[in-house]
Protein backbone atom coordinates (compact mmCIF):
# COMPACT_ATOMS: atom_id res chain seq x y z
CA UNK A 1 0.00 0.00 0.00
CA UNK A 2 1.44 3.36 -0.98
CA UNK A 3 0.70 6.76 0.51
CA UNK A 4 1.39 9.82 -1.63
CA UNK A 5 3.08 12.94 -0.38
CA UNK A 6 0.59 15.02 1.66
CA UNK A 7 -1.06 17.72 -0.42
CA UNK A 8 -3.30 19.33 2.18
CA UNK A 9 -4.52 22.66 0.87
CA UNK A 10 -5.40 25.04 3.69
CA UNK A 11 -7.16 27.33 1.23
CA UNK A 12 -9.47 24.51 0.16
CA UNK A 13 -9.77 22.22 3.20
CA UNK A 14 -12.88 20.42 1.92
CA UNK A 15 -11.08 19.34 -1.24
CA UNK A 16 -8.19 18.05 0.83
CA UNK A 17 -10.50 16.25 3.27
CA UNK A 18 -12.35 14.64 0.38
CA UNK A 19 -9.07 13.64 -1.24
CA UNK A 20 -7.85 11.83 1.86
CA UNK A 21 -11.26 10.29 2.48
CA UNK A 22 -11.31 8.86 -1.04
CA UNK A 23 -7.72 7.73 -0.63
CA UNK A 24 -8.70 5.91 2.54
CA UNK A 25 -11.51 4.10 0.71
CA UNK A 26 -9.18 3.21 -2.17
CA UNK A 27 -6.74 1.70 0.29
CA UNK A 28 -9.57 -0.17 2.00
CA UNK A 29 -10.53 -1.64 -1.36
CA UNK A 30 -7.07 -3.22 -1.53
CA UNK A 31 -7.50 -4.89 1.84
CA UNK A 32 -9.81 -7.46 3.32
CA UNK A 33 -12.21 -5.04 5.00
CA UNK A 34 -13.45 -7.82 7.25
CA UNK A 35 -10.18 -7.51 9.16
CA UNK A 36 -11.29 -4.15 10.49
CA UNK A 37 -14.97 -3.68 9.84
CA UNK A 38 -15.34 -0.64 12.11
CA UNK A 39 -12.59 1.23 10.28
CA UNK A 40 -14.15 0.42 6.92
CA UNK A 41 -17.60 1.54 8.06
CA UNK A 42 -16.22 4.74 9.57
CA UNK A 43 -14.38 5.60 6.36
CA UNK A 44 -17.50 5.17 4.23
CA UNK A 45 -19.64 7.19 6.66
CA UNK A 46 -17.11 10.03 6.87
CA UNK A 47 -16.78 10.49 3.12
CA UNK A 48 -20.54 10.11 2.63
CA UNK A 49 -21.22 12.92 5.09
CA UNK A 50 -18.68 15.12 3.33
CA UNK A 51 -20.72 14.72 0.16
CA UNK A 52 -24.02 15.33 1.97
CA UNK A 53 -23.26 18.20 4.32
CA UNK A 54 -20.26 20.03 2.90
CA UNK A 55 -20.26 19.45 -0.84
CA UNK A 56 -24.04 19.24 -1.34
CA UNK A 57 -23.63 16.16 -3.53
CA UNK A 58 -25.87 13.67 -1.69
CA UNK A 59 -26.30 11.45 -4.73
CA UNK A 60 -22.63 10.46 -4.41
CA UNK A 61 -23.11 9.49 -0.76
CA UNK A 62 -25.69 6.72 -1.22
CA UNK A 63 -23.31 4.05 -2.63
CA UNK A 64 -20.90 4.74 0.22
CA UNK A 65 -23.64 4.33 2.82
CA UNK A 66 -24.76 1.09 1.17
CA UNK A 67 -21.17 -0.14 1.52
CA UNK A 68 -21.04 1.05 5.14
CA UNK A 69 -24.04 -1.14 6.01
CA UNK A 70 -22.06 -4.17 4.87
CA UNK A 71 -19.26 -3.57 7.36
CA UNK A 72 -20.95 -2.37 10.51
CA UNK A 73 -22.99 -4.25 13.05
CA UNK A 74 -24.56 -3.76 16.45
CA UNK A 75 -24.37 -0.21 17.78
CA UNK A 76 -22.58 1.03 14.67
CA UNK A 77 -25.72 0.43 12.62
CA UNK A 78 -27.20 3.55 14.23
CA UNK A 79 -24.26 5.64 13.01
CA UNK A 80 -25.00 4.62 9.43
CA UNK A 81 -28.73 5.20 9.92
CA UNK A 82 -28.09 8.79 11.00
CA UNK A 83 -26.04 9.40 7.85
CA UNK A 84 -28.68 7.69 5.73
CA UNK A 85 -31.33 9.92 7.31
CA UNK A 86 -29.26 12.97 6.38
CA UNK A 87 -29.02 11.66 2.83
CA UNK A 88 -32.80 11.22 2.53
CA UNK A 89 -33.38 14.66 4.03
CA UNK A 90 -30.92 16.22 1.59
CA UNK A 91 -32.71 14.75 -1.43
CA UNK A 92 -36.15 15.63 -0.05
CA UNK A 93 -37.26 12.07 0.71
CA UNK A 94 -39.11 13.10 3.86
CA UNK A 95 -41.06 9.86 4.29
CA UNK A 96 -37.87 7.79 4.44
CA UNK A 97 -36.26 10.41 6.69
CA UNK A 98 -39.19 10.26 9.10
CA UNK A 99 -38.99 6.47 9.23
CA UNK A 100 -35.31 6.60 10.16
CA UNK A 101 -35.89 9.37 12.74
CA UNK A 102 -38.54 7.25 14.47
CA UNK A 103 -36.33 4.16 14.37
CA UNK A 104 -33.51 6.10 15.99
CA UNK A 105 -35.84 7.49 18.65
CA UNK A 106 -36.83 3.97 19.61
CA UNK A 107 -33.27 2.64 19.50
CA UNK A 108 -31.20 2.24 22.65
CA UNK A 109 -28.24 4.36 21.55
CA UNK A 110 -25.30 3.98 23.92
CA UNK A 111 -22.90 6.35 22.20
CA UNK A 112 -23.49 9.95 23.27
CA UNK A 113 -22.01 11.22 20.01
CA UNK A 114 -24.36 9.09 17.90
CA UNK A 115 -27.28 10.10 20.11
CA UNK A 116 -26.50 13.77 19.54
CA UNK A 117 -26.26 13.23 15.78
CA UNK A 118 -29.61 11.44 15.82
CA UNK A 119 -31.20 14.30 17.77
CA UNK A 120 -29.77 16.85 15.35
CA UNK A 121 -31.24 14.86 12.45
CA UNK A 122 -34.62 14.80 14.21
CA UNK A 123 -34.49 18.56 14.79
CA UNK A 124 -33.68 19.19 11.11
CA UNK A 125 -36.42 16.82 9.97
CA UNK A 126 -39.13 18.29 12.20
CA UNK A 127 -38.12 21.82 11.20
CA UNK A 128 -38.36 20.85 7.53
CA UNK A 129 -41.88 19.42 7.86
CA UNK A 130 -43.01 22.35 10.02
CA UNK A 131 -43.43 20.42 13.27
CA UNK A 132 -41.76 23.10 15.35
CA UNK A 133 -42.98 21.71 18.66
CA UNK A 134 -41.13 18.45 18.05
CA UNK A 135 -38.14 20.38 16.71
CA UNK A 136 -38.02 22.45 19.90
CA UNK A 137 -38.28 19.29 22.00
CA UNK A 138 -35.32 17.86 20.09
CA UNK A 139 -33.32 21.04 20.69
CA UNK A 140 -33.98 20.84 24.43
CA UNK A 141 -32.85 17.22 24.51
CA UNK A 142 -29.76 18.17 22.50
CA UNK A 143 -28.90 20.85 25.06
CA UNK A 144 -29.37 18.34 27.87
CA UNK A 145 -27.29 15.72 26.05
CA UNK A 146 -24.59 18.31 25.37
CA UNK A 147 -24.46 19.12 29.08
CA UNK A 148 -24.29 15.41 29.97
CA UNK A 149 -21.52 14.86 27.43
CA UNK A 150 -19.63 17.85 28.81
CA UNK A 151 -20.00 16.57 32.37
CA UNK A 152 -18.91 13.08 31.35
CA UNK A 153 -15.86 14.46 29.57
CA UNK A 154 -15.09 16.71 32.53
CA UNK A 155 -15.38 13.76 34.92
CA UNK A 156 -13.21 11.63 32.65
CA UNK A 157 -10.51 14.29 32.42
CA UNK A 158 -10.68 14.94 36.16
CA UNK A 159 -10.25 11.24 36.89
CA UNK A 160 -7.46 10.97 34.32
CA UNK A 161 -5.43 13.87 35.68
CA UNK A 162 -6.12 12.88 39.28
CA UNK A 163 -4.75 9.43 38.52
CA UNK A 164 -1.72 10.95 36.79
CA UNK A 165 -1.13 13.28 39.75
CA UNK A 166 -1.51 10.40 42.20
CA UNK A 167 0.86 8.25 40.16
CA UNK A 168 3.32 11.14 39.87
CA UNK A 169 3.15 11.70 43.63
CA UNK A 170 3.67 8.00 44.26
CA UNK A 171 6.67 8.03 41.95
CA UNK A 172 8.04 11.07 43.77
CA UNK A 173 7.47 9.36 47.14
CA UNK A 174 9.29 6.28 45.86
CA UNK A 175 12.20 8.43 44.67
CA UNK A 176 12.32 10.15 48.07
CA UNK A 177 12.31 6.81 49.87
CA UNK A 178 15.05 5.50 47.60
CA UNK A 179 17.07 8.67 48.23
CA UNK A 180 16.57 8.41 51.99
CA UNK A 181 17.54 4.74 51.84
CA UNK A 182 20.75 5.60 49.97
CA UNK A 183 21.52 8.33 52.52
CA UNK A 184 20.91 5.89 55.39
CA UNK A 185 23.14 3.29 53.74
CA UNK A 186 25.84 5.91 53.17
CA UNK A 187 25.63 7.02 56.81
CA UNK A 188 25.77 3.42 58.00
CA UNK A 189 28.78 2.66 55.82
CA UNK A 190 30.44 5.89 56.95
CA UNK A 191 29.95 5.01 60.61
CA UNK A 192 31.32 1.52 59.99
CA UNK A 193 34.41 3.00 58.36
CA UNK A 194 34.84 5.50 61.21
CA UNK A 195 34.39 2.72 63.78
CA UNK A 196 36.97 0.54 62.04
CA UNK A 197 39.42 3.44 61.77
CA UNK A 198 38.95 4.39 65.43
CA UNK A 199 39.33 0.75 66.45
CA UNK A 200 42.51 0.41 64.40
CA UNK A 201 43.82 3.66 65.85
CA UNK A 202 43.05 2.51 69.39
CA UNK A 203 44.67 -0.84 68.70
CA UNK A 204 47.72 0.89 67.27
CA UNK A 205 48.03 3.13 70.34
CA UNK A 206 47.57 0.19 72.69
CA UNK A 207 50.16 -1.82 70.81
CA UNK A 208 52.56 1.09 70.83
CA UNK A 209 52.09 1.62 74.57
CA UNK A 210 52.50 -2.08 75.21
CA UNK A 211 55.69 -2.12 73.23
CA UNK A 212 56.99 0.95 75.04
CA UNK A 213 56.08 -0.59 78.37
CA UNK A 214 57.89 -3.81 77.45
CA UNK A 215 60.99 -1.93 76.40
CA UNK A 216 60.97 -0.03 79.73
CA UNK A 217 60.80 -3.22 81.75
CA UNK A 218 63.60 -4.78 79.76
CA UNK A 219 65.72 -1.68 80.36
CA UNK A 220 65.14 -1.86 84.14
CA UNK A 221 66.08 -5.53 84.21
CA UNK A 222 69.28 -4.77 82.35
CA UNK A 223 70.23 -2.05 84.85
CA UNK A 224 69.47 -4.30 87.86
CA UNK A 225 71.66 -7.06 86.46
CA UNK A 226 74.62 -4.77 86.27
Amino acid sequence: MSFPTPIFNFDRPLDSALHYGQLCIQNLDRLDKRLNMKTAGFAYITVAELYIEKLQQPERAKPLLDSAFLYVEGLYINKVKVSLGKYYLAIGALKQTGTIVRELQEADIKSQTTRLRALELAEQYYTTIGDFESALASVKIIQQADAELFNEEKARLTAFYSAKFKNQKQQEDIRQLQYQKRIAQWKYQTWIIIFVLVSLLALSVATFLALKSGEGKNLLKSCSGK
